[in-house]
């Protein structure tokens, strides 16, 4: 089922299945920002599936068009016909092989979405080790990163607040979708989530919840190699979601090698105290830090953009990451929801602003923003498709526990 979402709230059940007007939302505010500058809406796919291959089926028959789209844009079709032959070829086939061995569904999953897309199966597995094969081929990202992604804000205060920018290229703008997927009980061991998706890929490498209360968020970093006896940080994220704690989580994300690098941003609703940013590596060097962060520097936020910042690891430096980390720690600490929307809606700095907007040199743009609250009983995931500084949200979810 697809339907275009524009406001729900935590009591609008019945808004499932048919679309939803958008709100009132004003035409410009503060600071002249026009604030239907995107949609005030995103697609939903709802699925109700049997198994971890029909959610797939069924979530790549409902995105094919947009799957299609998401293939033809330049960086992911590069790394699909690097992984179709040679040295990329070997190295898909072997991450394949090591996520077969200890994910067996995710596989299934991916095989699912294939099929429902009317795409080959091997597209499907290139398009989720997209950042592992992104980091070794031609051009190497030893010179400069490929399109570089997102902003999150993790605040202990209070309440746990994690705020996030999902940041990508221009071509990825009309072609996200929502999918809300829930599992009846011949599934067995998957857990119901809803996820902010890339067509094709498995959920989430952007931000989600599931229904046992925990949410995340993703942020990629650039390692310099790839570790081919790894999981894809794709296919690790897919098991992140599904997890129903966030000591499973943790668990998985120290355990489990990694064939490239990201960076997790982790809370549960059962834990009303803090958050948890991990960063995993292809090194073998995991390192979990938790917010409110320890001594020698003990804060109740952090901030995290598209570089390791506690994993002594190698990796390529990114420009924009530089200049938005620096312009996070220029402005005064974040203590409230407000605060961290203005951050992330900041564009002091045009050339490589925190709210992005796709020009050059920075051809990336802001796709959403979503703002998580852990309070235990009351989770929310509240969406912005045009600045958080300046516009309101479009649509409100629960975080079921």
């Amino acid at each position: 089922m697809v339907v275009a979402m524009a406001a729900m709230g935590a009591g609008a059940a019945g808004t499932r299945g048919r679309q939803v007007p958008p709100p009132a939302v004003p035409q410009a505010t503060a600071g002249g920002y026009n604030c239907s500058a995107r949609p005030n809406n995103v697609t939903v796919v709802e699925v109700v599936a049997t198994s971890a291959y029909d959610a797939g089926f069924q979530l790549g028959r409902a995105s094919a068009s947009r799957v299609a789209a998401f293939l033809a844009l330049p960086d992911v079709a590069a790394a699909v016909a690097y992984a179709a032959s040679g040295a990329g070829a070997a190295l898909s086939a072997s991450m394949l092989a090591v996520t077969q061995a200890a994910m067996p569904r995710w596989v299934e999953e991916m095989a699912g979405l294939a099929d429902g897309a009317g795409v080959a199966r091997g597209v499907i597995v290139a398009v989720n080790q997209l950042a592992e094969l992104q980091t070794v081929a031609p051009p190497a990202a030893t010179s400069s990163p490929p399109a570089t992604h997102c902003t999150d804000i993790l605040l202990a205060a209070g309440a746990p607040w994690l705020a996030h920018n999902e940041d990508n290229e221009v071509g990825d703008a009309d072609i996200m979708f929502l999918a809300r997927v829930n599992y009846t009980a011949a599934a067995g061991g998957l857990t119901n989530y809803t996820a902010y998706m890339y067509p094709g890929q498995l959920a989430t490498t952007a931000f989600g919840f599931n229904a046992a209360g925990l949410y995340l968020s993703q942020n990629a970093v650039f390692p310099t190699i790839t570790n081919a006896s790894g999981i894809p940080a794709e296919v690790l994220s897919r098991s992140i979601i599904n997890a129903t704690s966030l000591a499973d989580a943790l668990a998985l994300l120290t355990s489990t090698p990694a064939a490239g690098g990201s960076s997790f941003n982790l809370g549960h609703v059962a834990d009303a105290t803090g958050l948890f940013n991990v960063e995993i590596s292809p090194f073998g060097v995991t390192s979990v830090l938790p917010v409110p962060t320890p001594a020698p520097a003990p804060a109740d936020y952090y901030f995290h953009v598209n570089m390791y910042r506690h994993t002594p690891v190698p990796q390529v430096p990114d420009t924009s990451s530089i200049a938005r980390l620096a312009r996070l720690q220029a402005m005064p600490p974040p203590t409230s929801p407000a605060d961290l929307r203005a951050m992330l809606g900041d564009t002091a700095n045009a050339t490589w602003p925190i709210y992005r907007n796709g020009s050059e040199p920075d051809a990336v743009m802001t796709l959403m923003t979503a703002l998580f609250t852990g309070a235990a009983g009351a989770g929310t995931m509240t969406l912005y498709a045009n600045n958080p500084k300046y516009c309101p949200p479009f649509m409100t979810l629960p975080i079921a526990a």
